[in-house]
């Protein structure tokens, strides 16, 4: 599994779009990894403190990266798109729900889908954008042969 900090991962502070659905697997696994530990029970209260922490500031984190890719997705997107924003809007729903039922690397999972859709919501948008622009250069040369 990649080191979720390769910079290859990450464009500035949000995960690389072709590339980022690995932070959310590197940091769910990681997750899971401390849940385990909570769960033997054989640590002290306070190291699991200490761990639970750490596992809600993961949490935190991927879905501040999931909630960011969303708002981004609904400024940047035109009503084609809505559809894939509105669909990242339940992960995070779902997120929230796994949460309050402990299951943090689930939300995670939830977050990662999250951030997929906003992402395929903005490439499609980019698509129709670059659709746009073609089109408009086509005209433009027509004009300029007359």
């Amino acid at each position: 599994m990649a080191n979720p900090c390769t910079s290859k991962l990450w464009q500035s502070i949000e995960p690389n779009p072709k590339q980022g659905e690995k932070v959310f697997n590197f940091e769910k696994k990681a997750v899971n990894k401390l849940m385990k530990i909570i769960k033997d029970g054989d640590e002290s209260t306070l190291v699991e403190d200490i761990i639970q922490v750490a596992i809600d500031n993961m949490v935190t984190i991927d879905g501040s990266l999931a909630s960011d890719a969303i708002k981004k997705a609904s400024l940047l997107t035109d009503d084609k798109s809505s559809r894939k924003v509105e669909e990242a809007q339940k992960e995070m729903d779902k997120a929230s729900e796994e949460i309050s039922k402990g299951n943090f690397d689930n939300a995670i999972n939830h977050y990662k889908n999250a951030w997929k859709k906003a992402q395929e919501a903005l490439t499609k948008q980019e698509k129709e954008q670059e659709k746009q622009n073609d089109k408009q250069e086509k005209e433009q040369e027509k004009e300029d042969d007359k």
